[in-house]
């Protein structure tokens, strides 16, 4: 359904009282990760416990490590497969930019958007390229933290798409997300008056 699942479920108990966490806890956080979840949530182990600091690297770093084993192409066939058919327009069009990014091993896709519905379709097919969302919506700028494989940019305006990918791409490189020669999958869905078009993929290269 496309909707961010955050999943909140005493993961580390004993870090309430323990530097270290249990086998148990570290395998529920893997686990929870291979199922799908876009984000774990942690309460009495950063409100009351006195470890909060070493519990949240604990997260990190075995949520990092699940992420390595992940079988991104595999759960895209799958939801793929059981989509019911037809799509509408921008599901076709996220599943697409997935597949391309996939067949082109593109560290970035790259979207453009003022409601956040394509990056939470992006999202729901799980690529294993990082999603990037620049929008003039500041608080979902900041809500695409909250969705897998989700980072934001806020900019004041997107009236020129042109300049304003030029400047993302910019950003990425100096940032090191991107390389020269890598490709980039580009998908927008704001209206551009200039070409009567709401919806564009295209494929930019570094």
């Amino acid at each position: 359904m496309a909707k961010p699942v955050i999943i909140s479920s005493q993961f580390l108990e004993s870090m309430i009282h323990a530097p270290m966490p249990l086998r148990a806890e570290m395998t529920d956080i893997h686990s929870a990760v291979m199922d799908g979840a876009d984000g774990l949530m942690l309460v009495s182990e950063t409100s009351i416990g006195k470890f909060p600091v070493e519990a949240i690297k604990v997260v990190n770093d075995v949520c990092i490590a699940a992420e390595q084993h992940f079988r991104y192409q595999e759960h895209f066939t799958d939801m793929l497969s059981n989509a019911e058919k037809p799509l509408n327009k921008l599901e076709a069009m996220a599943n697409s930019s997935v597949k391309s990014a996939f067949n082109l091993q593109s560290p970035i896709i790259l979207t453009f958007s003022d409601t956040g519905r394509i990056v939470r379709l992006l999202s729901k097919y799980r690529p294993y390229a990082l999603i990037v969302i620049v929008t003039e919506n500041m608080f979902l700028a900041r809500q695409a933290a909250l969705i897998r494989s989700c980072q934001g940019i806020y900019v004041g305006s997107l009236q020129n798409m042109n300049e304003i990918t030029n400047r993302a791409m910019a950003m990425l490189k100096r940032n090191n997300y991107v390389r020269s020669g890598n490709d980039v999958i580009y998908i927008s869905g704001i209206a551009e008056k200039e070409i009567n078009c709401r919806y564009q993929m295209k494929l930019l290269e570094v």
